[in-house]
């Protein structure tokens, strides 16, 4: 068979391979109806297959499960959940057909109390800049946003809202809300804020741990933690590549900080500039404890160099590393590492301690399982078996 035969051949296998794993996925729903969004230019087919996301939604019920089939092309702006779904993208790191991702721009939750979002890329919505939003309208409950790519998350006047293993590019904003866990995600160009200033309503029951927290800057490094107040900060990474600062807002209240770890990594300033070492608060009803201020974390691989110098002069030119998330990088800590078995709970600080380890390395960042491998007989004739090995992973 020709190469391009060949390679169709496969195509055709993989597709009807990741609906199978859509289906097996399906038997764990319990009686919930899945429906398939499916926008490439030769769709699945069926009478539960639909062409956009909002269709789809439109067509589900309370409970019922959402898959997005990957693509190129995204699959709506600014998209508006009322009622209970789980939504199941393709997760992070794939091979094969499914490289494309299950793209959003823009998710809005209202009146969507019990809603799960699973391995999407959701960028920012048409009229807003965060990727998704919860209680905007409302109150909602139960809300889990789990193996996302996401342009930021807030939330507003909810409870019990579970944010873990995702790559937040962002931040993440709390208003008036409790019962809040975020756990185990890596996020990019780090700005969280939970309640604060102008808020006539607290925020209590907001629990931060086992986070990586990651920037390199254009032009100050900084980690801003704006307007914490009831906050327990405990057992995250803090890595911020340029002058080594982490911002905290004066708004800052009544939080707990424990056992976290921050490293500037070590970046030498222009002339004129100083470096400004991190330290956890321990004034306004703020406390701090077994925390490591100014220790490397000694990641397995891929921090930028420590010996990047950044030239603030008007019109230089700015050679910094990469800020993005790459599955090239590793980032667990090393044997020896200050950070092993140094969380509150006797386990790893960052994202692969805790009880929800980061694990996009191993899966996908998919609750489907993702093919890793698929072997075929190659061609027989039309109406004779054909043998098949899949091998898939999920998260």
């Amino acid at each position: 068979m020709p190469e391009s035969g060949q390679r169709f051949f496969e195509r055709s296998v993989m597709r009807s391979v990741i609906l199978f794993l859509f289906t097996v996925f399906a038997v764990g729903a319990a009686q919930a109806r899945v429906l398939i969004a499916d926008n490439n230019p030769t769709p699945l087919k069926g009478d539960h297959v639909f062409s956009t996301l909002p269709e789809a939604i439109a067509a589900a019920s309370g409970g019922d499960v959402i898959q997005l089939v990957p693509s190129e092309t995204s699959y709506g702006q600014s998209v508006v959940i009322t009622k209970k779904l789980k939504i199941v993208g393709s997760g992070f790191d794939i091979t094969g057909e499914a490289r494309k991702r299950s793209t959003v721009h823009g998710i809005v939750i209202n009146s969507g109390t019990g809603t799960v979002l699973t391995g999407l890329k959701i960028l920012n919505g048409d009229g807003f800049n965060t990727g998704v939003s919860i209680g905007q309208h409302g109150e909602e409950e139960n809300i889990v946003i789990e193996n996302c790519e996401v342009q930021g998350v807030s939330i507003n006047r909810s409870s019990n809202i579970f944010i873990r293993n995702c790559i937040v590019n962002g931040g993440i904003k709390i208003i008036a809300s409790k019962n809040v866990l975020i756990a185990n995600n890596f996020m990019l160009d780090a700005n969280i804020s939970a309640g604060g200033a102008g808020n006539q309503e607290e925020t209590t029951g907001v629990a931060i741990t086992n986070n990586l927290f990651f920037h390199v800057p254009l032009d100050i490094g900084r980690i801003t933690l704006g307007s914490l107040r009831n906050v327990t900060f405990s057992n995250n990474l803090l890595f911020a590549s340029g002058f080594p600062q982490i911002y905290f807002d004066a708004e800052i209240r009544d939080n707990t900080f424990s056992h976290n770890l921050y490293f500037s990594g070590g970046v030498v300033p222009a002339a004129g500039y100083e470096l400004v070492e991190g330290a956890f608060p321990t004034t306004q009803g703020n406390a701090s404890s077994g925390n490591l201020v100014d220790v490397d974390p000694q990641f397995v691989k891929g921090v930028p160099s420590n010996t990047t110098r950044i030239d603030l002069t008007p019109g230089a030119a700015r050679v910094l590393p990469n800020v993005q998330f790459l599955f090239d990088f590793d980032f667990r800590v090393r044997d020896g590492s200050p950070a092993r078995n140094a969380g509150s709970d006797g386990t790893d600080i960052g994202i692969f301690g805790g009880t929800y380890p980061f694990r996009a390395y191993l899966t996908g960042g998919s609750s489907v399982p993702q093919v890793q491998e698929l072997v075929t007989s190659g061609v027989v004739k039309k109406g004779s078996p054909l043998k098949v090995s899949v091998k898939a992973r999920g998260n």
